[in-house]
């Protein structure tokens, strides 16, 4: 009974202890403070999209100027962010300079093009449903044209070594069911 009172005692003063410290209290100002420009910065950044896609609109291209505003408003947000969660105790504007973003540079349209998985010979995504309204596989370069013809033993879908999985349609392309 006495050990019990003794930890009551132990855990009641850590506690007092934490609610007593000073440099506790004062975060609370400044996560309250760097909230509200937090949610400032949101409307600001709201605006500089819209005015952006305006300019693109009317344009033909965005402003890098406005561009460069965005990614910078971005990572002082982010900033805002790391401290508001106690992932670090670095307090971001106006305690530290504003953000610099990055130099613009111009992308070609290649770093923009999304790199497909190839698909098997039936044009469907490994694992998906056949899609009757799908035609397959698009002519042209590349590894989605499907598989090389050549000599070989065959193992994949319509080489008449089991049954083709799926329910088939009977229209567009596809393999033929073996003759009986």
């Amino acid at each position: 009974m006495e050990e019990d009172r003794l930890g009551e005692d132990e855990f009641r003063d850590e506690i007092r202890k934490h609610l007593t410290e000073g440099s506790t209290w004062v975060r609370l100002i400044y996560m309250i403070l760097f909230g509200v420009a937090f949610y400032v910065s949101v409307i600001i950044l709201g605006a500089v999209a819209v005015l952006q896609f305006l300019f693109k609109l009317f344009s033909g291209k965005p402003i890098d100027r406005l561009r460069s505003l965005g990614q910078s408003i971005g990572m002082y947000l982010y900033e805002i962010a790391l401290f508001e969660t106690f992932q670090n105790e670095i307090k971001p504007y106006p305690f530290r300079p504003w953000p610099r973003p990055a130099q613009p540079r111009s992308r070609s349209a290649a770093e923009f093009r999304v790199r497909r998985r190839p698909r098997p010979a039936g044009g469907a995504a490994p694992g998906a449903a056949p899609n009757p309204g799908d035609p397959g596989p698009r002519p042209g370069p590349g590894p989605s044209a499907g598989p090389e013809p050549g000599p070989g033993p065959s193992t994949g879908p319509g080489s008449g070594s089991g049954p083709e999985p799926g329910p088939s349609t009977g229209s567009g392309p596809g393999p033929k069911p073996p003759k009986t």
